[in-house]
C-alpha cells in the first residue's frame, strides 16, 4: 500500500481540482461519503435501467457524479469529513498488471488534509506482491502528472509522503 498526505495551500488547489477540474474524470467512483450538516453516502454502482453504458460499465465515472458531490460541498460548507473511492475503469487494468482484478485510490479530507491510499485486487491469488507494486508505481506517476502547486511566494508546495510498503514488512517479520 502506498499512502501520501496533501496538507496546507495545496489542499484548496487539489480539491478545485478534483471537484471542478476534472483531475479524476477518467476514474470510476465505488462510492462516496461526505459529512457537513449531516451524512451523505452515494453508493456508485449504476442503475441499469437508468445507465447509457449498459454493457461495458457497472460503476458511475466520476464526470457523472462530481456535480452532484460538489453541490453538496457547495450548499452544506466545508466537509468535515469528504470520502471517495476512486477505482481505474476496468478496461485499463491489464495495462497495470495482468493479474490485477480491481485497483483503488481512496482519497479521505479531514482535518484539512488529504489522505490518498492505494489498494488492489488480485483475480487469482499470489503469495508475492507483485499487483499491488504495480499499483503504486502507477499512482506514483500518475500523482507525478498532477500540476505543480505555488504558494503566494512562488515556492512550490510540497507533499508529505509517507511509504507503507516499509511497515508491511516489518509487520510480516
Amino acid at each position: 500500500m502506498f499512502a501520501f498526505k496533501i496538507a496546507g495551500d495545496a489542499v484548496k488547489i487539489l480539491m478545485n481540482r478534483i471537484l471542478r477540474e476534472g483531475l479524476m474524470d477518467a476514474w470510476e467512483v465505488r462510492g462516496v461519503e461526505l459529512v457537513n450538516f449531516t451524512r451523505f453516502e452515494i453508493a456508485g454502482l449504476l442503475e441499469n435501467e437508468r445507465s447509457e453504458d449498459k454493457q461495458s460499465r457497472r460503476y458511475c465515472a466520476w464526470p457523472a457524479l462530481r456535480p452532484y458531490v460538489l453541490s453538496l460541498v457547495k450548499d452544506g460548507g466545508k466537509p468535515r469529513k469528504l470520502k471517495i473511492v476512486f477505482a481505474l475503469p476496468p478496461d485499463q487494468t491489464p495495462g497495470v498488471h495482468p493479474n490485477g482484478a480491481a485497483f483503488f485510490l481512496n482519497m479521505l479530507y479531514e482535518n484539512d488534509a488529504i489522505m490518498f491510499t492505494t489498494a488492489s485486487a488480485e483475480k487469482t491469488f499470489s503469495m508475492d506482491r507483485a499487483v499491488a507494486l504495480a499499483w503504486d508505481e502507477y499512482v506514483r506517476a500518475f500523482t507525478m502528472t498532477w500540476p505543480k502547486v505555488e504558494l503566494s511566494d512562488g515556492e512550490e508546495a510540497e507533499e508529505e509522503i509517507e511509504d507503507e510498503d516499509e511497515d508491511y514488512e516489518e509487520d510480516e517479520k
